[in-house]
């Protein structure tokens, strides 16, 4: 049998634990043909349907887990602290991943990220949580 490689690249929040979030890549090995490429099996706890409507924004929080978004219809924007932002569309997904660690509480000028629905259209999404963490996160949505 003869089998391929390729990869898949993913955007992922990250904070690494206390800093600033930032925008980073997460590249997942594939494996199998051009018919077919698949990951290894990641396993993941649980998953939540969302919708927000066509106004919605957040303030700024970080992400309790690391969950995958993937956005099944409208457009969500995510805005660092930076300034800096990436929209998400249907069929696109990326991976909160930004979080605190235990003991640093959260600092409304330095953690988290915000949400912001775009382009005058409600938004469904699929939330993945990847993972528990063994803590419990000390921010809050405000």
């Amino acid at each position: 049998m003869n089998t391929e490689k390729s990869q898949l690249t993913i955007t992922s929040i990250n904070n690494n634990g206390g800093d600033a979030s930032f925008f980073s890549h997460q590249d997942y090995l594939l494996n199998g043909s051009p018919e077919r490429f698949l990951s290894e099996q990641i396993s993941a706890e649980n998953f939540r349907f969302r919708t927000s409507h066509a106004e919605y924004a957040s303030s700024f929080h970080v992400a309790g887990d690391p969950t995958l978004l993937l956005i099944l219809s409208g457009t969500l924007r995510i805005i660092l602290r930076s300034g800096e932002s990436r929209d998400f569309s249907a069929g696109e997904m990326f991976i909160a991943n930004d979080y605190l660690k235990p003991g640093i509480e959260f600092n409304k000028n330095l953690h988290g990220h915000r949400a912001q629905v775009v382009n005058n259209q409600a938004l469904k999404a699929l939330h993945l949580k990847l993972e528990k963490r063994s803590f419990k996160p000390q921010a809050r949505q405000e």
